[in-house]
């Protein structure tokens, strides 16, 4: 009877993985929010529209590349995940605040204020000079960059086990920040205390071209908590360092880098920060459940068939 009921979760590891059902999950919640909540969100029309073709490319590549797939259906199998983050994040922009018009900003700076005594961000303004918000800038736009990096020399090797296994934690870490953007929209001292700063950041070269960029590629400014760069660049490290660790010595000082400037350069209040950091644990302990769980089944599958 036992091997019976586990037969469904048998047959599901034969043709998903688990970041396939965390991008799918992810995706049904946010289009079944925007057919319930559609007078609140903005666009809903293209909303639908959007998620609903997510869900019918993703399930294609699924069905397409089970067996023995070509390369690059192989290839498009594996890594859609990376266009589904940045896909929902720009959508996100139709929904945050305006699913919840709230903000929170004021209890974020009074926490903040209650640890310190100052507004940390004001505080920390004395230590910038342009040479350094340069640098910083330069490790706060590697953001996305450093999980594509990690888990493409993971693909290069054929290390496909670690590669899910990262995927699994980075998918966790971006959707669990959108959750948290959703429930507790605010926008960061560098709008909300604007007036404490006295002094401006301005970069030697190019740190105002780089933060004028990323301003300019923001689709929604209510996204500081929990901070999504301090907790995805959290598990990457971690990631890194339990499967890569040469590349982890070179990720760690522009890591450290990213997560500094998210307060130094004024984006985030350091609760986000803290709040990012637990987000980060949480998902690397969970992403560690389900592997073991997915690799349970596997096991049991490999058994069955032999």
């Amino acid at each position: 009877m036992g091997r019976d009921r586990n037969k469904p979760a048998v047959r599901m590891t034969q043709l998903m993985l688990p970041t396939d059902i965390i991008n799918l999950s992810f995706v049904l919640a946010l289009l079944v929010m925007s057919v319930l909540f559609n007078e609140r969100v903005q666009a809903w029309r293209l909303l639908i529209l959007l998620y609903s073709v997510m869900l019918a490319v993703s399930g294609c590549l699924i069905w397409f590349s089970r067996g023995n797939p070509r390369p690059s259906d192989a290839f498009l199998r594996r890594w859609y995940p990376v266009c589904f983050v940045i896909l929902i994040f720009f959508s996100l922009g139709k929904i945050v605040h305006h699913l919840l018009p709230y903000e929170v900003d004021r209890h974020l700076i009074a926490i903040d204020y209650a640890m310190f005594g100052v507004h940390p961000t004001v505080f920390l303004s004395q230590f910038v000079n342009p040479y350094l918000v340069d640098a910083l800038e330069m490790c706060y736009a590697s953001f996305y960059f450093l999980p594509v990096i990690l888990v493409s020399v993971l693909y290069r090797k054929r290390r496909m086990r670690e590669f899910e296994a990262v995927g699994i934690a980075v998918c966790l870490g971006f959707y669990l920040s959108y959750v948290g953007n959703l429930f507790f929209p605010s926008s960061g001292p560098y709008l909300n205390l604007e007036a404490f700063h006295s002094i401006p950041l301005e970069g030697k070269w190019v740190g105002g071209f780089i933060r004028t960029t990323l301003a300019g590629l923001e689709p929604y400014r209510y996204d500081c908590f929990p901070s999504g760069h301090v907790a995805v660049t959290l598990i990457t490290l971690v990631c890194c360092y339990r499967y890569e660790r040469r590349l982890f010595w070179i990720m760690l000082p522009v890591g450290t880098g990213l997560i500094l400037s998210t307060v130094l350069l004024r984006y985030h209040y350091v609760i986000d920060v803290l709040a990012g950091s637990i987000l980060a644990i949480a998902a690397v302990y969970i992403a560690g459940l389900i592997q073991n769980a997915w690799d349970r089944i596997v096991l049991q599958s490999v058994k069955g068939s032999s």
